[in-house]
């Protein structure tokens, strides 16, 4: 993994980090900045001042993810000491839009109205500020509350878009995995009711079957001093009766051999596809696999294990129903190719082979499976293409956009 996966990586993680980072830089930088941004010299009261209100304005900002409401406190603070005392526009008052930003974003309702409310009341101030009362007239007035409101206004509204798309991908995630929790109950009860049925059939094949033996092995005791042809019969009867049954019994021991907690084991991830090209390969198709990562093939090894559970799950189901296809539709002595790409905005798998080049017109189940594909991408915002290849064969494309719940 090199230098920029780990960075990406960390700050998807912590992204804490990067708020923090930008704080001590940005309050750095405008410190220095906006003690020559007034005009004139300050006294060292200013100064004093001016250091205050950029530290409250500028460094609450490495807390805006995780407490809101006290970082917006402070910048609103910040704000009023500037406004009060240095009646110039200083560089530090770009962290206003952030901070109302940020609180719209990752705060309470609450605190969302709270800061729009007070970055209207600060426009209202800064106009009053920014406009002297000895050139005061409406136009200029206009002109600079109509630059302010639009500002507050505009950022109130981009961290609200940011909350709602946040919280429509945490919903659709709940929904996924809820929808994947029920699917795997209905298949431990089935697989419980196909396990009855198994019991039941053992059963009437071993009393069937060892009331047969019996019967015959005790006619034969009886008649194998005075009729010697009838015991050999009833040896030849009990011999293809254990027969029949022990090759029954093979059979449902076969199905009860099958791993009794596969339908509650947790959901399959990127690294299960592996499996899914064994399967493939015992079923006769000629199958191969790459992950790819910003255009370089890595090994299977460096498989995005960070993407959402939700995701993994959706591109190996996605990967599962493209080689399903494949076995049962691209024809004898096909190659096939799964690819698993992944980027810095999302990840998807293709599946493709040279077999026929389109989709079987037997009702089997295929559309079925192709629509619950199509219903967990979409879950995601993300795309299907399921038909001809261009080089020849079918394929199945699926792209999902990663789950950015922190912005």
């Amino acid at each position: 993994m090199g230098w920029r996966s780990r960075i990406d990586r960390l700050l998807r993680l912590r992204p804490w980090w990067l708020d923090v980072l930008l704080a001590a830089v940005l309050w750095l930088g405008i410190l220095v900045i906006s003690s020559g941004f007034t005009s004139g010299g300050l006294s060292d009261e200013h100064v004093r001042v001016l250091a205050v209100a950029v530290t409250l304005q500028v460094l609450p900002l490495a807390i805006r993810r995780k407490w809101p409401t006290v970082m917006l406190l402070l910048v609103a603070a910040g704000s009023m000491i500037q406004l009060a005392s240095i009646p110039e526009f200083l560089p530090s008052q770009i962290a206003v839009p952030i901070a109302i930003y940020s609180a719209a974003a990752h705060g309470s309702r609450a605190v969302s109205w709270l800061g729009l409310g007070l970055g209207f009341l600060g426009a209202i101030l800064a106009t009053i500020t920014y406009v002297p009362v000895d050139r005061f007239d409406l136009v200029s007035s206009a002109l600079v509350f109509c630059a302010l409101f639009a500002i507050v206004g505009l950022s109130w509204l981009v961290g609200e878009m940011t909350r709602h798309r946040r919280d429509m991908v945490m919903t659709l995630n709940a929904r996924a995995e809820r929808l994947e929790r029920e699917n795997q109950t209905e298949r431990a009860l089935a697989a419980a009711d196909e396990r009855n049925r198994v019991a039941r059939e053992m059963h009437d094949i071993v009393a069937h079957s060892l009331s047969v033996m019996i019967a015959q092995a005790d006619g034969g005791r009886y008649a194998i001093d005075s009729h010697p042809d009838l015991a050999k019969d009833s040896l030849a009867t009990i011999a293809a009766t254990g027969r029949g049954a022990l090759a029954e019994m093979r059979t449902l021991l076969g199905i009860l051999r099958q791993d009794d907690d596969a339908a509650l084991r947790p959901a399959p991830t990127l690294a299960d596809i592996p499996d899914l090209l064994r399967n493939a390969e015992q079923s006769g198709v000629d199958v191969s696999f790459r992950a790819e990562r910003l255009g370089r093939a890595e090994a299977s090894s460096s498989l995005p294990g960070n993407l959402p559970g939700g995701a993994q799950l959706t591109l190996y189901r996605a990967a599962q129903e493209g080689l399903t296809n494949v076995i049962k539709h691209a024809g004898p002595a096909v190659t096939a190719t799964v690819v698993l790409r992944w980027g810095v905005d999302g990840a998807r798998v293709i599946v493709r082979d040279n077999g026929r080049g389109g989709l079987s017109s037997s009702k089997d189940g295929l559309g079925q499976g192709l629509r619950g594909v199509r219903e967990r991408v979409e879950h995601f915002g993300g795309t299907v293409f399921a038909g001809p290849d261009l080089a020849g064969g079918f394929r199945l494309e699926v792209y999902v956009p990663y789950s950015k719940v922190t912005s």
